[in-house]
């Protein structure tokens, strides 16, 4: 929930008393009470900041979030044309993707969190669903090593390489900057470890090579979403204790 919570800052100022004051947990009066409030809720982007405000971190945001992508995708969905459709739709798989691996009731809620983001997102700039979907969190004109060649041709090692960055640059921004170097440092050694792990220094890569780098890039946004749970300092600590 660390990088919705920044984006949504600005939409917390402008939610209802339900979602500043109100805010209620753990019972179905409760329950009922802020699926009342999203239903009221007069637009989208009202909708998801009291769900950003109010939510349970369990599995019940899959309900309450649920409420919110019917308001949003009712004024959303026929604005799109059909490859805006499907980039709305990819930007949706990478919120399942992101927390597939993760465990418990948390990681359901992160996902649906998620998809309300990508949805208020789209809702409230319509024309970023219209714009290409990236194939990589980089400039794919400047790929130059076979690793990330690979990534702007393979799909899927193209999604997981987004989801990864969309991992690590917010706690790279939540780092206290005296910190951030070394963040960064430890990065990098990944990067290594996994082009000497996988074989993905020699052009062209087997198919075993990119799916062994696939996996490491899965683990690696794992482990980062995990970490991040505890904030910054804790993460760091991790990547020290556990990490290259």
């Amino acid at each position: 929930m660390r990088k919705l919570v920044v984006a949504w800052g600005v939409l917390l100022f402008t939610a209802s008393a339900f979602a500043q004051n109100e805010c209620e947990f753990a019972s179905k009066e409760a329950a009922e009470k802020l699926e009342q409030a999203l239903k009221s809720a007069p637009t989208c982007s009202k909708a998801a900041a009291i769900l950003s405000r109010c939510r349970w971190g369990s599995s019940a945001d899959v309900g309450f979030a649920s409420i919110v992508l019917e308001k949003c995708e009712h004024v959303l969905l026929p604005k799109l044309t059909p490859n805006g459709n499907a980039h709305y739709r990819r930007e949706r798989e990478l919120c399942a993707y992101e927390y597939a691996q993760q465990q418990g009731s948390l990681s359901l809620s992160e996902a649906a969190i998620c998809a309300v983001y990508v949805a208020e997102r789209f809702t409230t700039k319509p024309e970023l669903a219209e714009a290409p979907a990236p194939r990589a969190s980089f400039d794919c004109a400047k790929a130059r090593t076979t690793l990330e060649n690979a990534v702007c041709t393979d799909d899927a090692l193209g999604r997981a390489d987004i989801v990864l960055d969309r991992a690590y640059r917010p706690l790279l921004r939540e780092m206290p900057p005296e910190k951030r170097a070394l963040l960064i440092k430890k990065q990098k050694a990944w990067c290594a470890q996994v082009e000497k792990k996988c074989g993905a220094s020699t052009d062209p890569l087997t198919a075993a090579t990119r799916e062994c780098a696939r996996k490491e890039f899965e683990a690696r946004f794992a482990f980062l979403d995990g970490c991040s749970v505890g904030g910054p300092e804790e993460c760091l600590f991790q990547l020290q204790s556990d990490n290259p």
